[in-house]
């Protein structure tokens, strides 16, 4: 007779929920001299390449957004999207756009 083993399996461990948004992993090219900055910059800070490059990113491109017009990918053609205003003349169906917010002009 052959002696049986049973094995106690470990419990699932419990998923971690991220609080932080959706990341994407990029990359760029950089001069010398300015991944130097962003080095020293990382180390003063306390913060990773990605949290500067974010928050550079965040403060000097607001005021670029994306704006998408029209039906979306799963509205049919006769039926306006709920997204998009109905009857609207500066809309045209299936366009989008990329836009740089109009900087305050300098006294």
């Amino acid at each position: 007779m052959s002696k049986s083993t049973s094995r106690r399996v470990a419990p699932a461990a419990a998923k971690v929920v991220s609080t932080q948004a959706a990341r994407i992993k990029t990359s760029v090219y950089l001069p010398h001299v300015t991944f130097k900055r962003l080095g020293a910059c990382c180390l003063e800070e306390g913060m990773t390449q990605s949290d500067v490059v974010a928050k550079l990113i965040d403060r000097h491109l607001s005021g670029y957004y994306v704006s998408v017009k029209g039906a979306g990918i799963g509205d049919s053609p006769s039926q306006p999207s709920q997204a998009a205003p109905a009857n609207t003349d500066d809309r045209r169906e299936g366009t989008a756009e990329i836009s740089a917010a109009a900087a305050p002009a300098a006294d």
